[in-house]
């Protein structure tokens, strides 16, 4: 090949290779996103809590129309266990006992890689025209916080039962107190959620997202036997969300 032809290919290849970087440039898109979510729990989670908000925000980026890489961050505060309600049945005198005090709490962080797989004509998305279905999967590291306090000890062996609001290890004028010590767990483990949705564009740079999606992480809550509570594990949980995108 002659020095004027190996130039010339040399010109081609830079040329091609410029266009194609062009194009993917014009056609990529990068952007952050905030979102509310109710997050319900399923299956053995379902028997510590009823629900919770979980929200957060979102770093995105669109490489092209068919599919987007979000990195999220989220944070869900569950109240209100459903053990404070129930009660206990005492060997000794077979009766049913409630703890008044009991508190039952759970805070989860996570951070999180999704993948969303864009359904449908995707020709318009961008646009400001057009909705645009997809399918979600990913997953992160996910940390928890789980405090339980203020249960009657169901393992007292005299009657009558003592209910004295502080701990069986502490004393208080002279008395025992009449309660399980308060149980902490924390853990950092790994998890994943799988899901669907749609994203309507309002304008070339703004959406509305609104999806579901199943949870899970590989962690446990210990279990509370004298008050019917299985072990949880895996933790798990559907949720329903919707967020607001900006693109550049």
């Amino acid at each position: 090949m002659s020095k004027k032809g190996y130039l010339v290919g040399v010109l081609a290849v830079a040329l091609a290779s410029w266009a194609s970087v062009a194009q993917a440039a014009e056609t990529s898109h990068t952007g952050f996103g905030v979102f509310g979510n109710l997050e319900v729990p399923v299956l053995s989670l379902s028997k510590w809590y009823s629900q919770a908000p979980k929200f957060g925000a979102t770093i995105l980026h669109a490489p092209n129309e068919n599919y987007t890489m979000e990195v999220e961050y989220h944070y869900a505060p569950f109240r209100n266990g459903k053990i404070e309600k129930k009660v206990f049945r005492w060997s000794v005198d077979s009766k049913d006992y409630q703890s008044p005090n009991a508190k039952s709490e759970m805070d989860v962080q996570s951070l999180l890689f999704n993948f969303l797989f864009r359904l449908g004509d995707k020709g318009k998305q961008f646009s400001g025209k057009g909705a645009s279905p997809y399918i979600l999967a990913g997953g992160g590291f996910v940390g928890y916080r789980h405090r339980v306090s203020g249960l009657f000890s169901p393992f007292q062996t005299r009657a009558p039962l003592n209910t004295n609001p502080w701990p069986a290890s502490e004393t208080r004028n002279g008395q025992a107190g009449g309660l399980l010590e308060p149980d902490t767990e924390r853990r950092v483990t790994i998890g994943a959620n799988f899901g669907v949705g749609v994203e309507k564009f309002v304008s070339s740079g703004v959406s509305l997202d609104l999806r579901v999606r199943y949870n899970f992480a590989i962690g446990n809550l210990k279990p509370r036997e004298s008050w019917g509570i299985k072990e949880a594990w895996p933790m798990q949980a559907m949720d329903l969300g919707v967020a607001l995108k900006f693109y550049k």
